[in-house]
């Protein structure tokens, strides 16, 4: 009598049944966690950057709006401030003793302030790295730039014109002066 062999390994009756409770469905079709993370179904994706680290902080949010936004506050505020230290410069001209000998230097230190407030501030504002603040401080500097082009630098006082002596106050006078008397009718009286 001969006795079988021994029996080898069990046959293969595929994987062993999942332990704890069924998956449902919307833990098996959950969307990815990271924007860089793919299935397979999901082939033709846009490229969203690398997936982060576990435990990385989230991306600081973009705040180009806010920026740009207060850039055009920052140029509008320059204008006003523009206009109204000019018309105090102005009048500040007007009433000086010696406008022949002051008024360039008068219209030289206010350009000179003009620039400085513009960007010097402008530069601080910048410096601070807060979006306000940036946008602001990039205004400022626009601004100037702005109405030194839009004006010809006449009202930020970069224009080499306005440094050249004016008149003396009783040009206009003599000139008009001398030209009625210049003038003859055909018969020899004045008009």
């Amino acid at each position: 009598m001969t006795t079988p062999p021994p029996p080898s390994d069990p046959p293969y009756q595929g994987p062993p049944p999942p332990q704890g409770p069924p998956p449902d469905h919307e833990t098996r079709h959950r969307e990815p966690q990271h924007p860089g993370q793919r299935y397979p179904w999901q082939r033709y994706q846009p490229y969203a950057g690398p997936i982060p680290y576990p435990g990385a902080p989230d991306p600081a949010p973009r705040q180009g709006g806010v920026v740009a936004a207060f850039a055009v506050a920052g140029a509008a505020l320059f204008i006003v401030v523009n206009t109204l230290f000019g018309l105090f410069v102005f009048v500040t001209v007007a009433n000086a003793a010696d406008t022949a000998d002051s008024y360039p230097v008068i219209l030289g230190v206010a350009a000179a302030f003009s620039a400085l407030a513009a960007f010097g501030g402008g530069a601080v504002l910048i410096l601070l790295r807060k979006p306000v603040t940036k946008g602001l401080g990039l205004g400022l500097m626009i601004g100037w730039a702005l109405v030194s082009i839009c004006t010809a630098g006449f009202c930020t006082g970069i224009n080499p014109n306005l440094y050249s002596a004016p008149p003396p106050h009783g040009a206009a006078t003599e000139n008009h002066t001398m030209v009625t008397e210049n003038m003859v009718t055909e018969n020899g009286a004045h008009p």
